[in-house]
């Protein structure tokens, strides 16, 4: 019984420990399922930061380019030295590198795209018209390149050129400050589910702690009981052992020291003890009784009597027969005995 109370205590035990183990690696599971959203959405706010970082420098790049074209016209415009169109030439080349640049890292916006068509065509105008005055100045046209210059066409373009910049410029910021508030509100829920994870965890632990505390208390609850129980069964077991003993020494002082004949026998009929006043009594020596056997011994008269109470005796286990013999001494002499009989 207690064998199969520890067995199920052991079961109940393990079953604990794998649920504990199991809700240990599923609250794992979720921690770094949490940490890659994390990391994920991490690495989405740092790239849309630097794509809004390469869009307003790249719209910076054309708009400061076509400061210079602007300002190296009206350079040339004004002195009529053509050195002054360095910053011109420069800027002619360079913005369309800008442009296309610009193309290149919003192709998957479909309205950046629109935008920067819509900025190239201001800047296409812009620069028509920078070629324009610059070929009426060339040609000494200069009334021509005045009519030009007193037009507002060159403001208009500049202030549309600068309105398309700062629309490009103010969605990359608006997208980039979205994409941060969103994921500072993931942080925000993550932290605290992280937090709570972390505490479930805590609580698995110290469950596991307890639990395994447990056994190992009731462990060693039943290995002191098992050894006290095992000391008390040796105990038992030295005494039944002394007292055995005793009964055996006495039972042998009082046959050794008794005027009877007193003989065991096995279920074989086979004698394994006989006291000593056996020879005393018979004549007989127990090597001399072996090689004639027990019914020799007995006076032929009495033989078959006596095997009709040996099988009364086995019939009946646990009661004493008596009954009287005659036997044969050594020398010759026939002599009455008073067999008792008993089979346990």
């Amino acid at each position: 019984m207690n064998t199969l109370r520890e067995n199920i205590n052991k079961y109940q035990f393990q079953v604990k420990l794998v649920i504990g183990f199991l809700m240990l690696i599923i609250t794992i599971q979720f921690i770094f399922f949490h940490f890659f959203q994390n990391s994920d959405s991490f690495t989405r706010v740092n790239k849309s930061a630097v794509h809004a970082k390469e869009v307003i420098k790249e719209t910076e790049q054309v708009l400061s380019e076509i400061k210079d074209i602007e300002s190296g016209t009206r350079a040339y415009e004004i002195t009529g030295n053509e050195m002054f169109l360095k910053p011109y030439i420069t800027g002619y080349s360079d913005i369309y590198v800008h442009l296309n640049n610009l193309k290149n890292i919003t192709k998957i916006n479909p309205a950046h795209r629109i935008k920067i068509i819509e900025l190239g065509v201001w800047i296409n105008m812009r620069l028509n018209r920078s070629q324009k005055l610059i070929s009426l100045i060339k040609d000494k046209k200069f009334e021509e390149a005045k009519a030009i210059t007193n037009t507002a066409e060159g403001e208009l373009i500049m202030n549309n050129i600068k309105a398309k910049i700062a629309e490009l410029q103010k969605e990359e910021n608006d997208n980039l400050e979205r994409e941060q508030a969103q994921n500072n509100l993931f942080f925000g829920k993550s932290s605290r589910t992280m937090s709570i994870l972390e505490a479930l965890i805590i609580v698995i632990l110290f469950m596991v702690f307890v639990l395994i505390d447990i056994n190992f208390r009731n462990r060693k609850k039943i290995e002191s009981s098992l050894l006290g129980l095992n000391n008390e069964l040796e105990k038992r077991v030295e005494e039944r052992t002394a007292k055995l003993e005793e009964n055996e020494k006495l039972f042998k002082a009082l046959v050794e020291n008794d005027y009877g004949m007193t003989s065991l026998m096995n279920e074989k009929m086979e004698t394994i003890y006989r006291s000593p006043t056996n020879e005393l009594i018979t004549g007989w020596t127990e090597e001399e009784r072996k090689k004639r056997g027990i019914y020799e011994l007995i006076h032929p008269d009495y033989r078959e009597y006596h095997k009709q109470k040996m099988q009364e005796v086995l019939a009946n286990p646990g009661v004493p027969v008596k009954y009287e013999l005659k036997s044969i001494h050594k020398n010759g002499v026939k002599y009455g005995l008073k067999e008792f009989l008993q089979t346990d």
